[in-house]
């Protein structure tokens, strides 16, 4: 079997389950070395495993992405441990369904810091390490609801926030040949999946090419927006 011709560096965020554990796999089947960070250790293992088994190299890491001390100490181990990272996925996410009325004030501050804080934060963090390594990609990701799930005000706010700070990430780092790109899964879970897996793959592409992009405008702004 012919070796893969492009084994890049991907740190995904939420990689125990959802959106972030079906990507992971997907990249491992393309011969992708995998930095997998959740706060879940069972669920985190068990993706782990499951990247592992499939022949990929890849890292678990537990650290919060709600603070930005924790993930100061993820990017720099992720950096120690394989020199570089080639494509940030954020697709940690907490879903609160309590109404405006009646959430507390400790989830909305959590669903702001992990659905929000956390992608800006790991934007910023390995965005100065892509600047530095002359490029790199940013796939921020919405997940599928579940079906029949009210989603609470905040959580509404901070997926409409995420969408806007991807666009304006996407221009600021377009000049160092960094690709941010926005995915919104579709409801359907079963698309979903098949969404994901091809996401992966168009990344990977994007990636090889960034070498060759001439202006900033070749790379531009992406927004991957799936419907059914």
């Amino acid at each position: 079997m012919d070796a893969p011709a492009f084994s890049p560096v991907v740190l995904i965020s939420g990689a125990a389950r959802g959106p972030g554990r079906a990507l992971a796999l997907a990249f491992a089947a393309q011969g992708a070395r995998l930095a997998l960070n959740d706060l879940n250790p069972l669920g985190l293992d068990e993706a782990l495993s499951q990247v592992t088994a499939s022949g990929a190299a890849a890292r678990a890491y537990a650290f919060d992405v709600a603070k930005r001390l924790p993930l100061t100490g993820l990017v720099q181990q992720v950096l120690d441990d394989w020199g570089r990272v080639d494509i940030l996925v954020n697709a940690a996410e907490v879903m609160p369904t309590d109404p405006l009325l009646t959430m507390d004030e400790w989830d909305f501050h959590r669903a702001l810091d992990v659905n929000l804080a956390g992608p800006f934060f790991l934007m910023q963090l390995v965005g100065r390490a892509m600047q530095a390594q002359g490029g790199g990609v940013i796939l921020n990701v919405i997940a599928a609801l579940p079906a029949a799930q009210p989603l609470s005000p905040v959580c509404c706010a901070s997926r409409a926030a995420l969408a806007a700070l991807s666009q304006a990430a996407a221009q600021e780092l377009a000049p160092y040949s960094v690709r941010v790109l926005h995915l919104e899964l579709p409801t359907d879970q079963s698309a979903a999946a098949a969404t994901e897996a091809q996401t992966a793959l168009n990344i990977a592409a994007a990636l090889q090419n960034l070498a060759a992009a001439a202006t900033p405008a070749a790379a531009g702004i992406t927004s991957l927006e799936v419907n059914e």
